[in-house]
Order: structure tokens, then C-alpha cells, then sequence
């Protein structure tokens, strides 16, 4: 411990100097003075040792020992009833404020950087250390701490420090770094927190301007304020935007390409996707800080909605708390208004209805349609004859039609409700023809679609069935190859355990007849392809092979989920592997998709009607998969099919199966008090599952007892291949990964307290195998007693592969309850 020189300042009046006992001249204070270096001349003939300069007492006749003295202290920053802990460095006592600011200036004894002065006492402590550099500053009434304005540390994020909740500062890249570096250990708490930022820039009106964002983790920011990117940002990340800026309303328009421009701009944000209920962005799911793909023509503002702004075109206005929401989040099983009048059940089920406005007579017009209540019109992008004739059909007007485009009939309002339309020409409803989703387009009024029909006998008509859809999804070709047909027949056939054998006899029969007839042109004939298909089956002499279920109608809820559930799962046990095989989907390798035979693919259509691999998913009965919450809450049902037994997503084959969207289950808590939290979702599909060694439903985990620490899994997919790759893998590749012990996946260095009770993590702490972007939905399978279960549904992480951030998987085991429940509601 070092000692404190202790010093009482005391002086002896009558030793005042009253002549100067050195001749010459000597600058001081700005003068020259006939006292000497020591000393100092009040006026000619009078002098006064240097050390009474500025000491709170009058030591000159004329007081000019005491004038200006303020000077010392204006190299000082002061706070009030704080002093730094302990004693200092050195101690004065009867002095003022003034020569305790001298004696720090002018100490040669160490560097002093701050004191602490107690003034109904006259203490003065001399410090070599201060705030930034100690921490030591404590509140003390009746002292007051002066810090050396020039050794000052500038605690802010972007000078390169931390401040720690004691004050101390610590050089940024100490954050998080898993060494306490501030005694309170605040700077490894809530890393993904640190130095967050929001603000709203670039116009002269609060509610409105480019968003930028600010954070200090990871270091390659440093602080800095970035912008975010406008992929994927839409209505719900723009409200969540606005209210964590203090706008209660929430947003009301998203303002896109870079609307308010900026040079070489700093992205900090990309691939938002936020539910829209978060109190923060941090709260939101995004690929990581810093990490994307974006130009500078790519930054997103934002209209926060105030009182007296109306919603933007596209948008919906809730009905009592007035919020702005995106015309698709209507009736999607989200409520996004607060008060939720967007899932109103009147509103939702509102019949869909068409019209023809502003034409001269009432076979042409503008083409409008009201859905959920609302009246909009149709984009003319795409929108091909046989769209026009199904809506004339509709109308009553079974002539051939005119489409008019570049809003021929005046542009409308409302919402443009379709885009991309494109029918067949058979179809009963509008609803039926293929389009992206109601309320998504790319289009403004000027290109709202008309249409001229006209009026004759429907005798005079005749609709064309080819091409025609298979479960309402699959375009079929005019000339059908084979693969086509064993995919027909695979619908048609019930091929289950029982009955596998005459199947397949049943199955010959009917393909050599389809083959036959498939060289014929069937179009023209006014059938649909299931009655075209039960004409073949009678001519072929084929019957319909009966579902083991045939009494289906006079079950029990319970005995049709324990038929469901009782379905012989395949668990059969993996090949052994080898730690050198440990390879993940990021880099992975190619699976033969009879290893994975659970293995589903959720997919979107497109406006072009072909369609995308959106997220993974897992067979569990004839009816239902498991996916990942997540991945059900961006579109409506009908933009959504599943598709099972595929390998190569680009190569269509006659193992495949796809199915239309029957009913969509997501858990009421999704995301609730966690990011993410119970991210699962349950799909019963159109029609029933075929079974056979290519698909076969996956065995659910029982008990959370099963889930082990070191337990090693399997993941798979079509994600991306590698943490920098945007798109997804064509064919289907499987990983290895272990579970990990919940205290480290809870560690604040992995994930801290964004893991929930229904979330764990598997795979490796130094990184390089984990699954990506696009492995959400699908399955982590783990071996037990030489069978393999579904123990986990992939969920989210931060980055692929990356050290310290394994992959996340939703608790199938912990949701047992839950999807058993579903599965019996959706047998009603």
C-alpha cells in the first residue's frame, strides 16, 4: 500500500516579504516581477511566496494574489457529491478549490488526473487515476470530483470503449470476450444488447426517414450506425420499427430502394423477418449483425403513423387501435392489429365476389373483386385469356373474351388483390387459378386488368379441361410420360402395408391402359382428370383397392388418432459412422433419400407457376407433418404445398408425392416472452400420404428423458450448402451433430437467455457443422435403443457453423401433448 504524503498549509503573516530580496526581472503571470523565482510581486516593493498564490486567503495587499485564480479550475470537469474512494494519491488540508486545481496542475511528484475536494472541511485529494481508469467513483455528500478535462477518457462506442455500470471504461474489443473486465461483469451480460441503437434520419418530419441501427457486437462494427436492407423488410418489421421509437400507432408505409439515399452505406441488418408483435428488433430473426447481400440502391425507411396520416395504398387500417397493416396479413391466422380485428371472424369469412365497373355496358369493364369484405382490382400482369373466360363464365357470359390491359377501363382503388393470374380455363372460381397470394403484387392502379365478354348460349362454349391440376397443385403436360403417371396413380392407388401386393397388380393394369390413352390427345373432353382416371380404371378392369380405414366415417376421434398415430413409423437403425464422417448440410453430403424417408419439403408457388423449396419438414402420418412455426407465418395457406419422396428438387420423379394445404396449426405462443419460442406447426395435408420405402413417417420422441448430452443426430435438408451460399442445395444432404448439455447452449457466450424450456442445441462449439438457411422445418433424428426418433424440428442460430453458435432445434418430446391435440381436432 502506498503511503499518502499529507500536507496543512499554514503561513505566517508577518513574514510577508516586504522587499525583494533578488534583483532583476522575471516574467510572472503575464508581468515582470523584481521578487525572484519563488516569489511573487503583489506591487512594486511588496512580494509573497509563490506557493500563497491562489490559496483562498489575501496575502497581497491589493489582493492580487487571489485575482483569476478560476483559471486552474477551468481545466477541470466537476461532479457533485461524488469524490473517487479512498484516499488519493496525496492530501492537502486548508486550501480552497483553486489551489487544489493549482497543486494537481502543477504536481511534479506523479501525473495527477483528478482530486476530490470536501469543502466545510478544506480537504484536497490528489488522485492518479480517474473515473474511466478506476471505476472508484462514489457518491459522497459534501465532496465534490474534478477530473483533468485533458485525461478524461471519452466513454462512448464510438471513441472504442465500453462504459461499465461502475463507470469504468474498457477498450471495446474486451466486450464479450468471456473475461470479466469490468468488476461488475456487466460487459458479458447481454451480449446481443450492447450499445443497440434505433433512429429514424434524412428527413426534416420525426415519424418518417431511412431506419439506421447501431451495435457493438460483433466488433467489425464497432458501434458504428449502419442501415438495414429492404429484402424481405415489410409492414410488420416497419411496425415494430415504429414502435420501438415510440410511435404507438405503428408504421404506415415501408419505403423501399434506397428512398432516402445514402453513399457506401453500412449494412447492418439483412433478411429481417419480424412477426410484427416485438417490442424491439433485437426481438426479430435475422441472419446475423453485419451479415448481407445488399447495394447501396437496397436501404429501407420507414412513415411511422401518427395522428391525422392515413394508411398507405395496400394497407389495411385496424378498426379500433388504428394501426397500419399489409392487406396480406388479413386473415392469415396471425392477428397483427392489436385490437385483432384483422382475424375477425366475420370479416375472414366473407365470400369472395367479382365484378366489371366503369365499362360502357355489363359485359365489359374494370375487373374488381371483393375478398375478406374489401373491394380491389386485379393486376394485368399475366393475365391470360382462359383467366378472362373463367371470369365471363362466372358472370354469366359464356362467350369468347377480350383481356384489356394499362387500366383500359380507368384505373380503380383499393387493394390490387391478384397479380399474376393464370387459369386453365376449367376452373369453377377465380380462387382456383394459379397466383402468388392474395394481396402480393408488384403493381399500381395504371395497370389494373378489364375485361370485354361475350354474351352467348353456353351450348355455343365449350371449356377445355387440359391442362388440368393434380390435388389442386401439379400443372400436368399434354403428353404424359411415365413419371407423370405413377405420380397419378400413386394419388389414386391406396398402397398400404395390408394390401401392398394387389396394389402393385392393380397398379400394372391401370398403367398399361393410361399409357395407351396417354397418346391420345385428352383434351377436349369436358371430364376432369379424376373422372378421365375412373374411366381407365373400368376399362382396364382395375378396381379401387380400399383404405384399411373404410369405416372411417363411424370412428371415434380417439380410434382415428390412434390409427393415425399407430402407423408403423420407420426407425430402422443407421449405418454406424465415425468421427472423421462428421460433416454437416453446410459442405455436407449427398443422403440416399430412402435414409431419410420422412423427409418433406415445404414449397411456395410462384407468379410463373413453378414453385421454390421455403422450408424442411417431417411425415408423421398419412395426414400430418411437422414443421417449424416459422415457416407457416408468411403466407396464407394456399400459397403453400408439400411435397414428399424428393431427392433432387429440380428433377420432377415417380417417387414424389405433393398435396395442397388442408388446414395450417401454429402454437398460440409462438414467439411468446422468447424469440422463436415454441416454434412448431402442424400441416394436415389434401388427401392421404402413399407409403412406401421412400416415404414413411418418422417415429416421435416419446420422453425429454431421451435427450442426452452427446447423443448423436442426424439433421438434413436442402439448405444452403455453406454460411456465405444464398440459394439451396438441389439434392437432399444429411449431418451429424450431437446434443449439447443445456448449461453450455444457456452460457452467455452461446446463447444466454434466448434459449427457452422448449429449445435445445446440438452440434459442435468450434464450429463447421451445423444445418443452414432452408433446413428450418426439417428433422434432427437421434438413435435410441436401435431405432431412430424425431427428437427435434430445426429452428433457428446465428449464422451457419459458425464457434460458439450451434444449431437450435424445437423439443418434439415437449410438444407431445400439444400435437396430439391437433392431430385429433383436425380428424373432426
Amino acid at each position: 500500500m502506498t503511503a499518502v504524503q499529507s500536507h496543512y498549509v499554514t503561513k505566517d503573516r508577518k513574514k510577508i516579504i516586504s522587499e525583494c530580496s533578488v534583483s532583476g526581472y522575471h516574467r510572472s503571470y503575464g508581468a515582470y516581477s523584481s521578487c525572484g523565482d519563488h516569489h511573487f510581486e503583489c506591487k512594486p516593493g511588496e512580494c509573497i511566496k509563490k506557493k500563497w498564490i491562489c490559496d483562498g486567503q489575501r496575502d497581497c495587499s491589493n489582493n492580487r494574489d487571489e485575482e483569476m485564480c478560476n483559471v486552474f479550475l477551468q481545466e477541470f470537469d466537476i461532479v457533485r457529491n461524488k469524490r473517487m474512494k479512498g484516499l488519493g494519491k496525496e492530501k492537502w488540508t486548508n486550501v480552497n478549490q483553486n489551489m487544489c486545481s493549482k497543486l494537481c496542475l502543477e504536481n511534479k511528484k506523479f501525473k495527477c488526473k483528478s482530486f476530490s475536494y470536501h469543502l466545510r472541511g478544506r480537504f484536497c485529494l490528489l488522485s492518479d487515476t480517474n473515473a474511466g481508469l478506476s471505476g472508484q467513483v462514489i457518491n459522497e455528500n459534501g465532496w465534490s470530483y474534478y477530473e483533468r478535462t485533458s485525461e478524461a477518457i471519452r466513454c462512448t462506442i464510438e471513441n472504442g470503449y465500453y462504459g461499465c455500470q461502475n463507470g469504468k471504461c474498457i477498450n471495446i474489443t474486451n466486450v464479450c470476450d468471456r473475461k470479466m473486465n469490468c468488476d461488475d461483469g456487466s460487459d458479458e451480460k447481454d451480449c446481443n444488447r450492447l450499445g443497440y441503437g434505433l433512429r429514424l434520419v434524412d428527413s426534416k418530419e420525426k415519424h418518417k426517414g431511412r431506419v439506421e441501427v447501431r451495435n457493438y457486437v460483433p466488433f467489425e462494427v464497432l458501434g458504428k450506425w449502419g442501415v438495414i436492407c429492404d429484402d424481405k423488410f415489410d409492414l410488420r418489421d416497419a411496425n415494430v420499427v415504429c414502435r420501438e421509437l415510440g410511435f404507438s400507432l405503428g408504421a404506415a408505409e415501408v419505403l423501399q430502394h434506397s428512398h432516402y439515399p445514402v453513399k457506401d452505406p453500412l449494412f447492418l441488418l439483412d433478411d429481417l423477418e419480424c412477426l410484427g408483435n416485438e417490442t424491439s428488433l433485437r426481438e426479430c430473426s435475422f441472419p446475423g449483425w453485419g451479415k448481407h447481400n445488399c447495394g447501396s440502391e437496397e436501404t429501407v425507411g420507414v412513415v411511422c403513423r401518427v395522428t391525422g396520416v392515413e394508411c398507405a395504398s395496400g394497407q389495411w387500417q385496424c378498426r379500433t387501435s388504428k394501426e397500419c397493416i399489409s392487406i396480406p396479413y388479413l386473415c392469415d391466422d396471425i392477428p397483427d392489429c392489436d385490437d385483432r380485428s384483422d382475424e375477425d371472424s366475420k370479416l375472414c369469412r366473407s365470400p369472395t365476389q367479382i365484378r366489371l365497373s366503369d365499362g360502357p355496358n355489363a359485359t365489359s369493364g374494370r375487373l374488381e373483386v371483393r375478398h375478406h369484405g374489401i373491394w380491389g382490382t386485379v393486376c394485368d400482369d399475366d393475365f391470360n385469356l382462359e383467366a378472362a373466360n373463367v371470369v365471363c363464365r362466372l358472370l354469366g357470359f359464356y362467350g369468347p373474351s377480350v383481356v384489356k390491359k394499362n387500366a383500359y377501363f380507368g384505373p380503380g382503388k383499393g387493394p390490387i388483390w391478384l397479380d399474376e393470374v393464370h387459369c386453365g380455363g376449367n376452373e369453377t372460381k377465380l380462387e382456383e387459378c394459379a397466383y402468388p397470394q392474395w394481396g402480393r403484387n408488384n403493381c399500381k392502379h395504371d395497370e389494373d386488368v378489364g375485361i370485354i365478354c361475350n354474351h352467348k348460349e353456353e351450348k355455343q362454349y365449350r371449356i377445355r379441361p387440359c391442362p388440368v391440376l393434380v390435388m389442386g397443385v401439379t400443372p400436368l403436360p399434354r403428353c404424359w410420360h411415365h413419371q407423370w403417371l405413377d405420380r397419378l396413380l400413386a394419388i389414386i392407388v391406396t398402397r398400404t402395408e395390408s394390401n401392398q401386393s394387389k396394389a402393385k397388380k392393380e397398379t400394372l393394369k391401370m398403367r398399361k391402359e393410361m399409357k395407351r390413352r396417354a397418346g391420345t390427345n385428352c383434351c377436349g373432353k369436358e371430364i376432369s382428370v379424376f373422372e378421365w382416371t375412373k374411366d381407365v380404371m373400368k376399362s382396364s378392369g382395375a378396381k379401387p383397392i380400399a383404405s384399411s380405414s373404410s369405416n372411417e366415417s363411424s370412428m371415434s376421434k380417439e380410434a382415428k388418432l390412434r390409427q393415425v398415430l399407430m402407423a408403423e413409423c420407420s426407425g430402422s437403425p443407421r449405418r454406424k459412422t465415425t468421427t472423421q464422417h462428421y460433416e454437416r448440410v453446410v459442405g455436407g453430403t449427398n443422403v440416399a433419400r430412402e435414409h431419410v424417408p420422412w423427409q418433406a419439403s415445404i414449397r411456395v408457388k410462384s407468379g410463373s407457376g413453378k414453385s421454390v423449396h421455403w422450408c424442411g419438414a417431417i411425415v408423421i402420418s398419412q395426414y400430418h407433418i411437422l414443421t417449424a412455426g416459422h415457416c407457416l407465418r408468411d403466407y396464407n395457406k394456399a400459397a403453400y404445398f408439400v411435397r414428399v419422396g424428393d431427392y433432387d428438387t429440380e428433377v420432377p420423379d415417380s417417387q414424389e408425392q405433393e398435396f395442397g394445404i388442408d388446414h395450417l396449426y401454429m402454437h398460440s405462443n409462438f414467439s411468446k416472452n422468447v424469440n422463436l419460442n415454441n416454434d412448431i406447426g402442424l400441416v394436415k395435408v389434401k388427401g392421404e400420404i402413399i407409403f412406401s420405402d421412400h416415404v414413411r413417417p418418422a417415429c416421435l420422441a416419446p420422453s425429454s428423458d431421451m435427450y442426452r448430452p452427446g447423443t448423436n443426430c442426424t439433421v438434413s435438408g436442402w439448405g444452403s450448402i455453406s454460411a456465405q451460399s444464398a440459394g439451396f442445395a438441389r439434392t437432399l444432404r444429411r449431418a451429424y451433430v450431437p446434443i449439447l448439455e443445456q448449461s453450455i447452449c444457456r452460457a452467455p457466450f452461446v446463447y444466454g437467455d434466448s434459449l427457452s424450456e422448449s429449445m435445445f442445441c446440438a452440434g459442435q462449439l468450434d464450429g463447421g457443422i451445423d444445418s443452414c438457411q432452408g433446413d428450418s422445418g426439417g428433422p434432427l433424428m437421434c438413435q435410441h435403443e436401435g431405432k431412430e426418433f424425431l427428437f427435434g424440428i430445426t429452428s433457428w442460430g446465428h449464422g451457419c457453423g459458425r464457434a460458439n453458435k450451434p444449431g437450435v432445434y424445437t423439443n418434439v418430446a415437449y410438444f407431445a401433448e400439444w400435437i396430439q391435440e391437433k392431430i385429433r381436432s383436425s380428424l373432426t
